[in-house]
């Protein structure tokens, strides 16, 4: 029987942890964070709660459901991110944002959040995007190893 257990390393979970670098924001601030996906018991129990709460408020509005979101909805959803971002998946600074005064502020769950609410939409999404990609979580050594098993088996050493 086939072992195709070096597959396994590609896996994350809440304990894999990522820098995002903030490249185009002066000082290159950065976060930690684990993934924004179901291997994320946190994430996704918060995520599943939210969603709850949605589905109970849009049986109270009665009538047809918008079929495409407003900007007004879209807005929403993205702050609603930021929030369950900075709750379940944004574990620390890397290098600490500066705030007005030129401080460094610790990081708080509360300090994460101002941060990621004071970004724009064009600063923020890419970040979201990134949170919800598990390849940005999967280390480099997993990825290495498997392709030298490939490379092995094709005789490429």
């Amino acid at each position: 029987m086939a072992d195709f257990s070096l597959y396994a390393a590609l896996g994350v979970d809440d304990a894999t942890h990522a820098e995002y670098v903030f490249h185009t924001i002066p000082g290159s601030p950065s976060i930690w964070c684990a993934p924004a996906t179901d291997t994320n018991k946190a994430f996704e129990n918060e995520r599943l709660r939210l969603l709850a709460i949605d589905m109970e408020a849009a049986k109270e509005r009665k009538g047809p459901a918008p079929e495409l979101p407003t900007a007004e909805e879209n807005a929403a959803g993205r702050e609603k991110d930021k929030v369950l971002l900075s709750k379940t998946c944004c574990k620390k600074w890397g290098t600490a944002p500066y705030d007005v005064n030129g401080g460094q502020p610790d990081f708080t769950e509360a300090n994460c959040l101002d941060f990621l609410r004071a970004l724009p939409p064009f600063l923020f999404d890419p970040f979201r995007l990134w949170c919800i990609n598990p390849r940005n979580f999967v280390k480099d050594s997993a990825i290495e190893a498997l392709s030298k098993a490939a490379g092995r088996e094709l005789g490429n050493d």
